[in-house]
């Protein structure tokens, strides 16, 4: 009995030593996982070769809640965040939800402006505190804000698309998403000069005739990997600890920027300062991801 139970005492502290190593910790609140990929100075150790692409996290969990989404919400939410990570693996030239690790850098990216009032807000707690950000612009507000995006392009800010209409794409015909993305296009091209090569589908609705359709329109896709859900919780508090509470290196951070997002104007310091003393650097896109923001003009 003695022999036996020495036998599974070593078995059970190789399995726990086992995984440690694999990221897996055990706690008072329970066995919870923390992917091992989530430390920059863990991810510089790994000697990369000169010359190859740094590698995007394989299975880095999307992040960020909200006490007043309903079941079906959350529900809903929990699906789409497993099938976004797959979507991103199984196209990951094309789809994208968050950056490499081995930086301390996050993307800030703001959804569904412009307007006259939210988006100059955070566009102004950008400019004092010397933070560049992403905005993700409806095509069909263009033209009626055109000061508003033309400020974010002049400001050093990337001006992407979020299609026009703001619908769900993955709803549409090809030839009806293909519009969305002219459309948004054109209005974009008109006011800056620009056209993107990067496309936020409304809603984060993605499926194999967005991916084709954005393809072919020399888009990619691309996602979040923290949500602040600052449309459920307006509380900016909140939409702060959603961000500091999660953040990793390589998150892409999904805010928004239209009329009744005062509360995420108001996080946004929180936010930058939060991210600062912790050591990230804020950067655009682009530079975390090293792709054009923009497609070449012809």
């Amino acid at each position: 009995m003695k022999k036996f139970l020495l036998i599974m005492f070593i078995f059970l502290g190789a399995v726990l030593v086992g995984m440690q190593a694999s990221g897996w910790r055990v706690s008072d609140t329970g066995t919870q996982y923390n992917p091992p990929y989530h430390s920059a100075d863990e991810a510089q150790a790994d000697d990369q070769p000169d010359g190859e692409e740094r590698p995007v996290p394989s299975g880095m969990p999307i992040l960020g809640e909200s006490a007043y989404l309903t079941e079906k919400q959350f529900q809903a939410m929990d699906e789409w965040r497993k099938a976004a990570v797959e979507r991103a693996r199984e196209h990951p030239e094309q789809v994208f939800y968050c950056g490499p690790a081995d930086e301390k850098v996050v993307a800030l990216t703001f959804d569904d402006g412009p307007d006259a009032v939210i988006t100059p807000e955070v566009l102004d707690v950008l400019r004092d505190y010397g933070v560049k950000a992403s905005f993700f612009f409806k095509g069909n507000r263009v033209m009626k804000y055109r000061s508003v995006v033309r400020r974010a392009l002049d400001e050093g800010h990337l001006v992407l698309s979020h299609a026009y209409s703001h619908q769900e794409l993955d709803k549409m015909s090809a030839d009806e998403i293909g519009r969305e993305i002219i459309a948004a296009e054109e209005a974009l091209w008109e006011v800056t000069g620009q056209r993107p090569a990067m496309l936020r589908p409304p809603f984060g609705a993605v499926n194999g005739d967005v991916i084709r359709e954005s393809a072919q329109h020399g888009y990619r896709l691309i996602l979040w990997s923290i949500d602040t859900l600052d449309w459920s919780h307006k509380d900016r508090c909140h939409i702060a600890r959603n961000v500091l509470d999660n953040v990793r290196n390589g998150d892409i951070i999904l805010m928004h920027s239209d009329e009744d997002k005062g509360e995420t104007a108001a996080a946004l310091p929180l936010i930058i300062e939060g991210l600062k003393k912790a050591g990230y650097e804020m950067v655009t896109l682009d530079r975390m991801l090293g792709l054009e923001a923009y497609q070449e003009q012809n």
